[in-house]
Order: C-alpha cells, then sequence, then structure tokens
C-alpha cells in the first residue's frame, strides 16, 4: 500500500513533468511549479532562479520532484550557468528550509556522456552490434567517473553535487535519476534511442519506486533506462536499492 505523499514537482511543464502530473495524481497529491503558464490549475508560476519567489511553495511536502531547468542538449555555457545552476541550488535550499525529507533530482544520462565515444559503447549508439559480445558487456554504473559531453552534462554534475552536499550536511534523502531518452512519441526515434530509451510508464515506475524508497535512502544515483537489450546503462543498483524492474524494451520496435 502507497503511503500518500504531498510531492512538488519543479519543471511540471515539460514533457517528463506532465507525464508525472498525470500518472502520479492518483496516488499522491501533487503541485507543480514552472517559470512557463500551465492549464494546470495546481501548478503555479514562479522563477526558481529565485530563492524568496519560490520557498513558501515548498512548504508542508514531504518530496521533490526537481525537474526544473534548460534540458536542451545544445544550450550553451551562458544559458547554464545563468539557469540551471542557480534553479537547482534554490530547489535544494527551498527543500531544506522547509524540512522537505526526500528529493528526486532529474539527473542526466549526459553526465557520463563522453563514454559514448569509447568501444564497446560507441559500437553500440552506432548500431554496430556485430562488433560487442553483449555477454561480456560491462554497463556504465554509479561508480564510473563522471564524463559529461557538454555544458548540459557539466550542469547536472554539478545539481549531483549539490544533492550531495544537502543529503551529507542536512540528511535529505536524496535519489538522482541519470534519465535516458524520454520523447513524445515513446519509441526510439533513431539507432541511439534503440540503447537509451527510457518509456513512459517505465519512467513513472522508476519515479514512483523512489519515491516510496525506504527512508534510510540517504543518497543514491540510479539511471533511468528501460529493459533494452542493448542498454548502455546499469539496472542491478536500481533494481536491488529500490525495486525498480522495467517492463518494456526497444527491440518491440525493431523493424516497424
Amino acid at each position: 500500500m502507497h503511503k500518500r505523499n504531498n510531492i512538488l514537482i519543479t519543471g511540471s511543464s515539460g514533457l517528463i513533468g506532465q507525464i508525472l502530473l498525470q500518472s502520479l495524481r492518483p496516488e499522491h497529491t501533487i503541485t507543480g511549479l514552472d517559470i512557463t503558464e500551465s492549464s494546470d490549475d495546481r501548478t503555479s508560476v514562479a522563477n526558481l532562479q529565485n530563492l524568496n519567489e519560490i520557498k513558501h511553495h515548498y512548504s508542508n511536502v514531504d518530496t521533490v520532484i526537481d525537474l526544473a531547468g534548460i534540458s536542451n542538449l545544445e544550450a550553451d555555457w551562458n544559458q547554464i550557468y545563468s539557469n540551471n545552476i542557480p534553479v537547482t541550488y534554490n530547489s535544494f535550499e527551498a527543500a531544506k528550509q522547509n524540512n522537505v525529507k526526500r528529493i528526486i533530482y532529474a539527473s542526466s544520462n549526459h553526465v557520463t556522456g563522453l563514454y559514448e565515444y569509447e568501444t564497446p559503447y560507441s559500437d553500440i549508439i552506432l548500431g554496430n552490434y556485430h562488433k560487442v559480445d553483449h555477454s561480456k558487456l560491462n554497463h556504465i554504473n554509479s561508480g564510473f567517473k563522471i564524463k559529461p559531453d557538454s555544458p548540459y552534462g557539466i550542469g547536472k554534475s554539478f545539481g549531483e553535487s549539490v544533492a550531495k552536499y544537502y543529503s551529507e550536511k542536512f540528511g535529505i534523502s536524496v535519489i538522482c535519476l541519470r534519465i535516458g531518452t524520454v520523447n513524445k512519441y515513446n519509441r526510439p526515434m533513431d539507432i541511439r534511442q534503440f540503447a537509451t530509451l527510457l518509456t513512459h510508464r517505465d519512467l513513472v515506475q522508476l519515479v514512483s519506486k523512489s519515491i516510496d524508497a525506504k527512508p534510510n535512502i540517504k543518497y543514491e544515483i540510479f539511471y533511468g533506462v528501460s529493459n533494452n537489450k542493448w542498454r548502455i546503462w546499469d539496472l542491478t543498483e536500481s533494481a536491488a536499492k529500490i525495486s525498480y524492474e522495467p517492463l518494456d524494451s526497444t527491440e518491440s520496435h525493431r523493424g516497424s
């Protein structure tokens, strides 16, 4: 039986935010926060770059799902520096000031994106599966050193450091999700996405399991990906610690 939580989703007007708003509301009390106007009557408009403007929205919240910030992989450093850096810090600080118990931070696979330029991962991303021994594939996990592939990836690795600071110093339970590819079509749109896709229902399961995870989880990093045959990221850590068991695989879309 799920405990009904008061949950705040920041960046709730984006694709992932909208998926979670609709899917989690039957089981939890959900409010949204975004700089963009929304037709959702429980989503407030505020600028997360301004701590004083947002902190009251975190009052009486059990869990924050932090999705806020620019999600464009092509964003330059100035955009990331002026937007994502303060937005992420302010969200954690507002949560601390309001005694929020858990933050689910939407990190990204791009924190370790440069591994995709190294074998065997580069062959998988290009679809050269015949060059890879699948049985010996060493999936990228949270123990791998970070290798951001972009200013966006740098910003997300900063967010994971902020998360670690607030977890260790202030005792907030934090789960960082290095999310793969989530698109509106809910299917792979290029050869890379046969490895990286996270379907909508697997996304919802991953976040739900993160919400319901035991209180003694202090700080964890999990990859958000479906059970794709050629995924390059690890699923054993999330299976062991929060019982995440993705139901979908991109192989069902081969040839379609």
